[in-house]
C-alpha cells in the first residue's frame, strides 16, 4: 500500500464549503447567518494551515459543474490555487464517471452522439438544471432533507 504524505497543518476541506463560499462571494446568491459561521470557519483555517485538500472524486465533480454553477468564476476556489494551497488526493470516496450527454442516445444517428459531446465541451452542463441538482447551500430555516445514494 502507497503511503500518502499530507503536509503538517493541513486539513480537508469540502467542495461544498467551497461552492457555499464562492456562491455569496462571486455575487451568485446572498449571505445567510449560517453563510457567516462558513465563511468565518475558512477564514481560520485559510490561515492556520498550509494546505488544503479534496478528493480526486470532488474535484472531477468540481471540473464537470463550476462552469455552469459558477460561470462568472469562483473567487474562493481561484484564492486557493493561486496561492497553490490546494490538492486532490485518491482513494476517498468511490470513484465517479464523467458526464458526456444529457438525453438519450439515438445509436442510428451517432452524428447527434458527437454533437452532445461537442455541446458539452464547448458550453458545459445547463446552468440552471447543474445549479438545482448540484448546488447544496445551508439554510437555518430550511427542512433536513435526506439524500439516498
Amino acid at each position: 500500500m502507497t503511503n500518502i504524505n499530507l503536509n503538517y497543518n493541513s486539513t480537508y476541506i469540502s467542495i461544498n464549503l467551497i461552492d457555499e463560499l464562492d456562491y455569496v462571494i462571486g455575487g451568485y446568491g446572498k449571505p445567510n447567518a449560517i453563510f457567516i459561521y462558513s465563511l468565518n470557519t475558512f477564514l481560520e483555517a485559510f490561515i492556520l494551515n498550509s494546505s488544503f485538500y479534496l478528493s480526486s472524486q470532488e474535484f472531477k465533480h468540481l471540473q464537470i459543474v463550476s462552469k455552469a454553477i459558477f460561470p462568472n468564476g469562483r473567487p474562493i476556489l481561484e484564492l486557493l490555487s493561486k496561492t497553490q494551497k490546494l490538492s486532490a488526493i485518491g482513494g476517498i470516496g468511490n470513484e465517479i464517471g464523467q458526464v458526456v450527454a444529457l438525453g438519450s442516445f439515438d445509436p442510428e444517428n451517432p452524428k447527434s452522439y458527437q454533437e452532445r459531446i461537442k455541446d458539452f465541451i464547448e458550453n458545459g452542463l445547463h446552468a440552471k438544471e447543474t445549479r438545482e441538482k448540484y448546488l447544496i447551500l445551508t439554510f437555518v430555516d430550511k427542512e433536513i432533507k435526506k439524500f439516498h445514494i
